[in-house]
């Protein structure tokens, strides 16, 4: 069986924009990180499942499979597993990530109780100092440690 790359996507609002990041959460194994931010203020269930259909888009273009996205937005994944159809912007982004889904082979994407990732949490703070996307090919300084205690 192949191994399976976990992400965590998350996406963080902040006074006049947001951003939104997927990183590895690999038992402290960093492959890459990416980061976006966007003016404006959306609701928080728009930019969580706006980080989601940017991950699966990121995801497809380095041409990863075996996928599993893990998110701490119930909403997200509940939305994913019913037939719920709506116009809001919520439902419009994930009815096109359940359409992007499929193409990255043997990937899902699954709900954590609670935030347990700190890298991630970490670097969608620091993404306040870049403008734009922002991607992360090696491990960061400022979040070694948490790497490292992944690791344990």
């Amino acid at each position: 069986m192949p191994k399976l790359l976990i992400f965590f996507f998350d996406a963080a609002i902040f006074k006049e924009f947001w951003n939104w990041i997927v990183s590895p959460r690999d038992r402290g194994n960093f492959i890459k990180a990416r980061t976006s931010s966007f003016n404006g203020i959306p609701s928080p269930q728009d930019a969580e499942a706006f980080a989601l259909q940017k991950s699966l888009e990121w995801i497809q273009l380095l041409q990863l499979s075996n996928v599993i996205f893990e998110t701490d937005c119930k909403m997200i994944t509940h939305h994913l597993g019913s037939d719920r159809n709506g116009h809001s912007d919520f439902n419009f982004i994930l009815a096109y990530c359940k359409k992007l889904l499929p193409v990255i082979n043997n990937s899902r994407v699954n709900l954590i109780k609670r935030q347990v990732n700190l890298v991630t949490h970490k670097l969608v703070r620091a993404s306040r100092n870049h403008v734009g996307s922002y991607g992360y090919h090696c491990m960061p300084f400022h979040v070694h440690s948490d790497i490292f205690d992944e690791m344990k």
